[in-house]
C-alpha cells in the first residue's frame, strides 16, 4: 500500500486563509506527507492556516508530532494555526499526549468557561455544547 493511500491531503487557499483537509490515517507511515501539504498552502500573504481533521480515522504519536510541526511551520510564516473538525476521540488523544495547544485558544477558552459553570451560571445548553 502506498503512503498516499493512507492519508489524503487537500488544500484550498482563499484570500489570506488556507484550509488543509486531512482524510485517512495520520501515523508514522503517512506523517511525512503533512509538511509538504502545509508548505503548499503557505504563502507570503497567508495569515491563517486551518487544518480540518474531521475525516481522520486514526492518529498516533507520530501524527501528533506532525501536527505540532505543522503548527510551528505556520507560526514561522506568521500565520495563525488552528485545527478544525476535531472529533471527541481525537480531542481526547491530543489531551492525553499533552498536545492541547493544537486545539487552539477558542477550545481552551471553552474549557475554562465550562469549568467555571457553577460560579458564573452558564446556561445548561451552553454546557452541553461544550462537552
Amino acid at each position: 500500500m502506498r503512503t498516499q493511500d493512507l492519508l489524503e491531503t487537500r488544500g484550498v487557499v482563499s484570500g489570506d486563509s488556507a484550509l488543509l483537509r486531512l482524510a485517512g490515517e495520520l501515523d508514522m507511515a503517512s506523517a511525512p506527507l503533512l509538511p509538504r501539504a502545509v508548505t503548499g498552502c503557505l504563502g507570503p500573504d497567508l495569515r491563517r492556516l486551518y487544518v480540518d481533521v474531521a475525516a481522520l480515522t486514526f492518529c498516533d504519536a507520530a501524527g501528533i508530532r506532525a501536527l505540532h510541526a505543522a503548527r510551528r511551520t505556520a507560526l514561522a510564516h506568521n500565520a495563525a494555526f488552528a485545527l478544525v473538525g476535531v472529533h471527541r476521540r481525537l480531542r481526547r488523544i491530543l489531551l492525553l499526549y499533552g498536545a492541547g495547544v493544537l486545539l487552539g485558544p477558542t477550545w481552551q477558552d471553552a474549557v475554562k468557561v465550562r469549568a467555571a459553570q457553577p460560579a458564573t451560571g452558564v446556561p445548561p445548553a451552553v454546557s452541553r455544547a461544550l462537552r
